[in-house]
C-alpha cells in the first residue's frame, strides 16, 4: 500500500490576493489571463458590463471568470481592466479589454476544488484552480 501525488497537466492553480474582495477578484482575472497565456491586442477598446448573482462570494468568483472564459473562447476577447462593485450576492464589472492576439493554453473551466476565500493580515486571498 501507498501512495505519491501526480502532477496533473489539466490542471493550473494560482494563489490570489488584495486589499479587498473587489481587487481580489480583479487580480483573480489578471491571474486567469497569465495562466492562459492570454496576449490582449492594441486595438481599439472594447467595454463590457458583467453582473453576476449567487449564494457566496466563491461563486461570485467563479461565475465572474466564467464570464471572462467564454469572451475569450466566443469572441476572441480579452480584458484587462476592471473596475468592479460589490454588495452581498452580486457583482456589477465595468470590464475593457481588447481582441486576443494570442490565446497559448485555453482555460477550459474555473474549478470549486479547496476554493475558499480567506480573509487574512493582508486582505483577502484565495487560490484558485483552473481545467486546462
Amino acid at each position: 500500500m501507498g501512495f505519491t501525488e501526480i502532477e496533473h497537466t489539466a490542471d493550473c492553480s494560482m494563489m490570489v490576493w488584495a486589499d479587498d474582495l473587489p481587487s481580489l477578484f480583479g487580480e483573480a482575472a489578471r491571474a486567469m489571463n497569465q495562466a492562459a497565456g492570454a496576449r490582449i491586442g492594441r486595438g481599439p477598446r472594447v467595454r463590457r458590463k458583467v453582473s453576476v448573482q449567487a449564494a457566496d462570494s466563491e461563486s461570485l468568483l467563479v461565475q465572474f471568470l466564467t464570464e471572462l472564459i467564454y469572451a475569450q473562447e466566443q469572441e476572441d476577447l480579452g480584458f484587462d481592466q476592471f473596475d468592479l462593485q460589490m454588495s452581498p450576492g452580486k457583482l456589477n464589472a465595468k470590464l475593457e479589454g481588447s481582441l486576443l492576439e494570442a490565446l497559448a493554453k485555453p482555460i477550459k473551466a474555473v474549478t470549486y476544488h479547496n476554493l475558499s476565500i480567506q480573509r487574512t493580515t493582508r486582505g483577502y486571498e484565495t487560490e484558485i484552480v483552473f481545467d486546462v
